[in-house]
């Protein structure tokens, strides 16, 4: 669904509107109309509900400055007059979902898929919002459906594996990621769920090959580097996995995180190198180090 900005001004509407009411001797309902005080907030929306492309751009461009409230208000009143509006129906499901608003977001999802059953990528998203509320067993049957209705989606093969990923079934995840790599090449980002999941199976050097390729395509990802850190500890490839960040640490823009830090410390903690470097690192660098110097002072004393 793409939005669109197009400016609109609401006032010179409403000067034209009450101007042919005035003309049309319509005196007497503007009068009950500013008693009530809501004469202007009505009359506008009825004029722009006249016009549903104009009342979706309206609701866009609110939500586009931030004015959430005034989007969700104009696109409420649209869907009111206008129900089976479906970017109306779109735009709103996608706010409410990036409000975190999921159960009211699959209502509109239930409502496209009334009007569109054979769209596999809605099946995908109304996944998604189930996947949010904990509800996986209704996730997992939107998102087989999707797949059942295009095999070659990039969404519905992403969505069910990472579906898999999630609940440990890591026998039944391979499959889709593969799967949109056979029919989206670019996608990378089964690349990197591949190496996840084999780091998972404990499976290092096909996770080496998989984030390699991940990173060869998308090398600015601190995700990725992340986890080529992890498996190169589970290699036991310490002095590689420190060479990992001392060249990420070149690039004076990334913020690194406390785990970054954790595993940072492993490896030299592993070749038995700077524990108290990297302890002192720690502190400087992360808003709750004395969790993180204490969970380390654990760790070597017991070792």
């Amino acid at each position: 669904m793409q939005i669109c900005k197009f400016p609109r001004q609401l006032f010179f509407g409403q000067i034209l509107l009450v101007y042919y009411c005035q003309m049309m001797h319509f005196r007497k309902i503007l009068n009950i109309v500013f008693i009530s005080g809501l004469w202007t907030a009505s009359l506008a929306t009825n004029l722009l509900a006249q016009n549903p492309a104009r009342m979706y751009e309206e609701a866009i461009e609110a939500f586009n400055a931030q004015n959430t409230e005034q989007g969700f208000a104009k696109l409420d009143v649209l869907l009111q007059k206008y129900p089976e509006y479906e970017d109306a129906l779109y735009a709103r499901s996608y706010y409410l979902v990036e409000q975190g608003y999921f159960r009211e977001a699959l209502g509109d999802y239930h409502r496209l898929l009334a009007l569109r059953p054979e769209e596999a990528d809605l099946f995908v998203y109304r996944g998604q919002a189930y996947m949010a509320l904990a509800l996986p067993a209704e996730a997992e049957q939107d998102f087989l459906y999707a797949w059942q209705l295009d095999s070659t989606s990039l969404e519905a093969n992403l969505a069910l594996g990472t579906f898999y990923l999630w609940m440990e079934l890591y026998a039944d995840a391979p499959v889709y990621f593969e799967n949109a790599l056979r029919h989206h090449p670019q996608a990378h980002e089964a690349n990197y769920y591949l190496a996840l999941l084999y780091f998972l199976e404990e499976k290092h050097e096909a996770a080496f090959a998989k984030i390699n390729q991940y990173l060869i395509a998308i090398p600015e990802d601190l995700e990725g580097h992340r986890l080529k850190v992890r498996i190169l500890l589970g290699q036991r490839r310490f002095l590689s996995a420190l060479d990992v960040y001392k060249n990420l640490e070149k690039i004076d823009t990334l913020q690194f995180a406390e785990d970054d830090f954790l595993y940072w410390g492993q490896a030299y903690y592993f070749l038995k190198m700077g524990r108290c470097s990297v302890l002192s690192r720690v502190a400087r660098k992360t808003s709750s180090s004395r969790t993180v110097v204490l969970s380390w002072q654990n760790l070597f004393s017991a070792q």
